[in-house]
């Protein structure tokens, strides 16, 4: 932290730490640059102790926007590496020229991609997505244990080992339950099951979040189950439509030309046809999400029609 005067608040400059280098994800980046102002404001290590576990589990949860597991690599084109290498720019690029021979990332473009989960045993190149296909598909998950492991501790560990701090062992004293917590595919997805977490069905109520092992007392006063399905509906629409017209806004598209296209939230899953797919605008994202909340809402209003026989 740099100080002026012994009022200033103080302001955080960094050099050659993954604050500020860009081999790394934004997740590491946030969280590392956000633990060591806690640190040097309260001087307590037991405060950026609950930020960091809070974080984790965040993560976990996959509570943290999409972006901001993005790591991005420079393309070095395929005379650049040496023969069998495991590098992840090289593999997306490699996954492109086979759909398209003139998709190849230009050298020196900086290729942007994800780690997913996958099946036991399957090498760590393989984990690799762009975020566009993680966006397309309802099976893809976030791999929250390789981040958190091998992207967000080691950086503060770096920092941290100076106080004889073991960073790890935050994150082994989160509970065991939510440490094997593996998010499940969306509701109603058809997709291929790839992990044994697909195979297992929630026994959270969707209206209460109450555990239990059938219908949950909720089910039985069906004009509040009715009430809840429908205003959650059109709070998700409420919200699609505002997305819509910032999209419309800067991409100079009329709102007449986002209804028609399903962009404005109509009676469809959000339609969210983008002619915008840049990474870089949080919108983008922003509207991604709402597709996955509006199409669970439908999926539980279907299987709740299906019970009780609406």
């Amino acid at each position: 932290m740099k100080y002026e005067s012994e009022e200033d608040p103080g302001e955080y400059e960094a050099k050659g730490i993954e604050t500020v280098r860009r081999d790394g994800c934004p997740a590491s980046v946030k969280t590392l640059k956000q633990s060591l102002r806690l640190l040097f404001s309260t001087l307590d290590v037991n405060q950026v102790k609950k930020y960091v576990q809070n974080q984790f589990m965040k993560i976990i949860k996959s509570q943290i926007p999409i972006h901001d597991y993005i790591f991005a690599k420079e393309y070095r084109g395929m005379d650049g590496y040496r023969p069998a290498a495991c590098v992840p720019a090289l593999e997306i690029a490699k996954k492109r020229l086979k759909s398209d021979p003139r998709s190849e990332p230009l050298v020196g473009e900086r290729v942007a991609y994800i780690i997913c989960y996958g099946t036991p045993g399957l090498p760590l190149i393989q984990l690799i997505h762009e975020p566009y296909e993680i966006l397309a598909s309802t099976s893809l998950k976030v791999n929250s244990i390789y981040y958190i492991t091998k992207a967000v501790i080691p950086a503060l560990q770096r920092v941290f080992s100076m106080l004889n701090v073991n960073v790890m062992s935050w994150y082994h004293e989160l509970p065991q339950d939510l440490r094997s917590y593996h998010a499940q595919m969306a509701p109603g997805s058809t997709a291929a099951k790839h992990t044994i977490a697909h195979y297992y069905q929630t026994k959270h109520c969707p209206f209460c979040d109450g555990v239990r092992e059938n219908l949950c007392e909720c089910y039985a006063d069906t004009q509040k189950v009715a009430f809840l399905i429908h205003s959650r509906l059109s709070a998700l629409k409420s919200q699609v439509h505002a997305v819509s017209m910032i999209c419309g806004d800067c991409s100079s598209v009329s709102d007449n030309t986002l209804q028609s296209t399903g962009h404005g939230g109509g009676k469809s899953s959000g339609g969210f046809q983008n002619h915008c797919v840049s990474l870089a605008c949080p919108v983008f994202f922003k509207k991604v999400k709402l597709r996955s909340k509006v199409e669970e809402v439908e999926q539980i209003s279907n299987e709740t029609k299906n019970i009780l026989n609406w």
